[in-house]
């Protein structure tokens, strides 16, 4: 079944000439044409907001969008992966996508994009975290019904895919051992040895795949450290996995790892 390209209209326009200016400038400033203002208001409607101005606002939070959106989301980024690594295994490719997509890189993302400016919300700023990566799918979402498939691809392209790892590392499975790595390297370099710490568990994660619903499975985000300094986080199902994850983004933050194919020749990260 194709994805929709129309999304249900309301009985009257919900935006105002101030909001429809917020959205111009989000648009804007994000480098994607805008035919629906009513459209993008939606996305940026955080579910607080709706209910506090419920009288005199009538556009829909950005729920719906969100929902709608990761699965766009879904789309381009697999579809992405299937033509760049047409030989790639499967569990590799989803470990690819999962760490694209997952809830930290979308806040991440929406952060850098100045996203959280254009958010609007009645609550504690503590809500951010979630509503960012929430806000970036809708944005998705919203770009997709309104300019296209092609536009949203080419947004998610040049927002997402600069982040992601090196395939040749992950063929090899020497990311698993990248913690190795990372503390001989910051030993070597800076005579200190990395800390790493769990950050969050999350049991029963609703996030991307089948293997995420099944009871009991529970996420892992574990970061690297340096002299108290957070330098990566990484997430996976299991606390070895999530730990390696972390070390290796760290390599490559701190560039003590161009490429996979340096990591195949090292000895000490052949075995898992």
């Amino acid at each position: 079944m194709p994805l929709p390209t129309k999304w249900p209209d309301k009985e009257k326009c919900a935006a105002n000439q101030e909001q429809i200016e917020l959205v111009s400038q989000l648009a804007e400033k994000l480098g994607v044409p805008m035919n629906n203002p009513d459209l993008w208001l939606e996305a940026v409607t955080h579910r607080s907001y709706s209910y506090f101005h419920h009288s005199e606002y009538e556009a829909r939070d950005n729920e719906k969008l969100e929902f709608f959106g990761d699965a766009v989301l879904e789309m381009i980024v697999i579809e992405h992966l299937l033509k760049k690594y047409p030989n790639g295994d499967k569990g590799n490719l989803a470990w690819l996508r999962n760490d694209l997509v997952n809830n930290d890189n979308l806040r991440e993302t929406a952060q850098k994009l100045g996203m959280e400016d254009f958010l609007l919300m009645n609550g504690p700023r503590g809500w951010l975290g979630k509503s960012l990566a929430d806000v970036f799918e809708a944005i998705v979402a919203a770009i997709y019904l309104d300019s296209g498939l092609e536009t949203a691809a080419r947004f998610v392209a040049a927002h997402l895919f600069g982040k992601l790892p090196d395939v040749d590392a992950i063929e090899s499975g020497a990311h698993r051992r990248a913690a190795e790595v990372f503390n001989n390297k910051a030993l070597e370099s800076l005579n200190i040895m990395p800390a790493y710490k769990i950050l969050k568990v999350e049991k029963n994660s609703p996030r991307r795949g089948k293997a995420s619903q099944k009871k009991g499975v529970q996420r892992f985000t574990v970061g690297a450290y340096l002299e108290g300094e957070l330098v990566a986080k990484g997430i996976a199902s299991t606390k070895s996995k999530a730990k390696a994850r972390a070390a290796y983004k760290a390599l490559l933050k701190k560039g003590w790892l161009d490429s996979l194919r340096d990591v195949k020749e090292t000895e000490s990260l052949t075995n898992y």
